[in-house]
């Protein structure tokens, strides 16, 4: 996970003991808007990973970012591994 002066960036591959899943998304990438996250959360979602438990939160980053903005910006679509 990124943070940009515009967007958080998210980058998906799906591994499981370390090898890519079949069926699996690899090299997904998405931008969510800055917005979506208040100035708290920002400064904790700057060094934290995408699947690190949100701050006061029981989900992930990746989750509470989809809840706040279901429709992100894709910026690279990304294969699914079969």
């Amino acid at each position: 996970m990124r943070v940009t002066k515009k967007s958080i960036i998210i980058e998906t591959t799906n591994r499981v003991h370390g090898m890519l899943e079949q069926g699996g998304i690899c090299g997904r990438v998405v931008a969510y808007p800055i917005s979506t996250l208040e100035e708290t959360e920002l400064l904790f979602a700057a060094t934290a990973a995408a699947d690190d438990l949100a701050l006061g939160y029981d989900v992930s980053w990746r989750e509470l970012l989809a809840y706040r903005c279901p429709v992100p910006r894709v910026i690279r679509r990304g294969v699914t591994i079969e």
